[in-house]
């Protein structure tokens, strides 16, 4: 067996062949963006219940929720964002992350500046809104036999 088909073996319950098998099934696809698998494919599995789903590409893996209740909750997120409602209007910024690039382009037609908005909303009081303060990290201890600076 190769180290592959070990690690398979021990992590999934799967035999030498079922990672191809469950690649070939699927026609060499992932299933989540229909892109062709690549060569070092994951094979997926339900953390809470082991039950071994499919295999796919390393990025679908490391983004994909098992909780479906977080996933529906997320779709809908995506399909009526709060900010459209908040501002009034839908309000475009940068493509891709938001960082100072040597491009900056805006909104989906790509523009080179942001688009105008809508005259001067009134800003409504705003209810109190507690937020949870970051949690501020604590130093690492020294050891007291630790010589700090130069000798």
């Amino acid at each position: 067996m190769t180290s592959k088909e070990k690690r398979d073996a021990l992590l999934y319950n799967l035999r030498p062949g079922d990672r191809e098998r469950i690649a070939a099934y699927q026609g060499g696809i992932d299933p989540i963006t229909g892109a062709p698998l690549v060569e070092a494919f994951n094979i997926d599995h339900h953390h809470g219940s082991g039950l071994v789903r499919g295999a796919l590409n390393p990025w679908t893996n490391k983004t994909l929720i098992d909780d479906q209740k977080i996933l529906v909750k997320m779709l809908k997120y995506l399909e009526n964002p709060p900010a459209v409602a908040a501002l009034g209007e839908p309000v475009y910024g940068l493509i891709g992350r938001a960082k100072r690039k040597k491009k900056m382009l805006y909104g989906p037609d790509g523009r080179p500046t942001p688009a105008a908005r809508k005259g001067t909303l009134e800003v409504p009081s705003l209810p109190d809104v507690h937020v949870q303060p970051r949690r501020k990290r604590q130093p690492r201890s020294r050891r007291a036999d630790t010589k700090v600076g130069w000798s």
